[in-house]
């Protein structure tokens, strides 16, 4: 069957943002479960796709409700929150101690809402995505003690301090912002333009 041409372009536009939208869940994901430690011994694929689905569902149905709005910082934590808390109850099983940490969630949320801003689908997110990097650039910001890897945190609290390094290394620029000029300067052969 043949569409007309604007149905043609309707559709292949949507399949286009589609597959733009999974491949990001994917990478938000992937890049969240890096080195994170989340498993306990020996877990099955089956068990493991069951937990990144779940996970990626509830990025969708968070971006949805960014769509409409962004909130600010602490509700955006306790979304954080809320994600994390769910997979724990969902998942405990094959969780490393039992637990979905903080980290993990915030790293897995913030990247997929770092891809949507980029996207243009949302406006710009409350927080940037906190990593390894990041950390290293903000520790000196941090008062004492020293922040904890993001792959173990699960301590809202830890978080706040994060944010709050974040801000002052930014110096004024909106976390995202100041993350994505960051990450684009740290990449090797860029060049500022």
């Amino acid at each position: 069957m043949r569409y007309p041409d604007n149905m043609e372009k309707k559709t292949i536009r949507i399949e286009k943002q589609e597959f733009l939208i999974n491949e990001t869940l994917t990478a938000s994901v992937n890049a969240a479960f890096a080195r994170a430690g989340v498993y306990v011994g020996e877990v099955r694929d089956s068990k493991k796709e069951v937990l990144r689905r779940d996970l990626k569902q509830a990025l969708l149905a968070l971006v949805e409700d960014y769509r409409i709005g962004i909130p600010d910082g602490e509700v955006h934590l306790e979304n954080i929150q809320r994600i994390a808390d769910r997979l724990k109850e969902d998942h405990k099983p094959i969780l490393r101690g039992g637990r979905f940490r903080l980290g993990i969630a915030q790293k897995a949320v913030n990247l997929f809402l770092k891809y949507m801003w980029c996207m243009s689908e949302i406006e710009q997110p409350p927080h940037c995505p906190f990593d390894r990097i990041v950390l290293s650039a903000i520790a000196k910001f941090a008062p004492k003690p020293p922040l904890v890897p993001w792959t173990k945190m699960d301590d809202p609290n830890e978080y706040r301090r994060y944010v709050s390094a974040a801000r002052a290394a930014a110096a004024g620029a909106p976390l995202p912002e100041w993350e994505l000029r960051f990450w684009s300067d740290s990449q090797p052969g860029h060049q500022d333009s």
